[in-house]
């Protein structure tokens, strides 16, 4: 007869096969890839905003630089002689336009409004924008550089 004791020792763990942890691997992998190819996709920050008005006057997008704008700065244009001085800038946004900074303001944690320092070829212009739930829009027009007009 076998003794009790003997048994306790000679039970074996059960052993995960290899297949469902290979599986499992790949599944967590898949998720983590897909939910950050999400957020990069449908996050846009105040330089990305800021950029995209630059990218919309250069195609003559009116709509597109439109859009990019807060409800309050729309308030204070006229989007007809906006559509015409987007089309009167259209040819002279330069190609090297980039970001050089972003200063975020507002509660710690918790940024509400930008400012974002544009790189136009040999100037520094700054813009003014704010976050409106998960999207940010422009708030001020630079006071000098090519879209300053706008």
């Amino acid at each position: 007869m076998t003794d009790p004791a003997d048994r306790a020792t000679d039970a074996r763990t059960p052993v995960i096969p290899g297949w469902v942890s290979a599986v499992s691997i790949v599944v967590a992998v898949l998720a983590m890839s897909a939910l950050v190819w999400v957020l990069f996709k449908g996050t846009v920050g105040p330089g990305e905003t800021v950029r995209g008005v630059y990218d919309a006057v250069a195609a003559g997008d009116c709509a597109g630089a439109w859009e990019a704008l807060a409800p309050g700065l729309q308030g204070e244009r006229d989007e007809g002689s906006f559509c015409d001085d987007v089309s009167d800038a259209a040819g002279s946004v330069p190609s090297g336009v980039h970001v050089q900074k972003v200063t975020l303001l507002g509660d710690e944690g918790e940024a509400t409004r930008a400012e974002v320092s544009m790189q136009e070829d040999d100037a520094t212009v700054v813009w003014g924008v704010e976050r409106e739930g998960h999207d940010w829009s422009v708030t001020s027009l630079p006071d000098s550089g090519v879209l300053s007009g706008l």
